[in-house]
């Protein structure tokens, strides 16, 4: 009698454990997904970003012409 109620008892303790394991993965597994979620509006924040430095760089460029332009137009009507 003694082994059966120690087997239950283990048998038991070990349900527990799997139960509490199994428990623990889903938690993970929905942490992980909120976690992708997250990093995917992340990476197209980044990408928005990017395409606006890219944008701001591009104006840069025109604005620095424009300035040359206008400093040469001014040395010739300074003559």
């Amino acid at each position: 009698m003694l082994i059966l109620g120690v087997t239950w008892r283990t048998s038991r303790n070990q349900s527990k454990r799997r139960d509490n394991v199994d428990d623990r993965i889903e938690e993970l597994s929905a942490n992980v997904a909120s976690l992708t979620r997250r990093l995917e509006r992340i990476q197209e924040s980044l990408g928005d970003l990017d395409v606006e430095r890219q944008q701001t760089n591009k104006l840069a460029m025109v604005v620095e012409r424009m300035v040359e332009i206008g400093d040469g137009q001014s040395s010739r009507t300074r003559r």
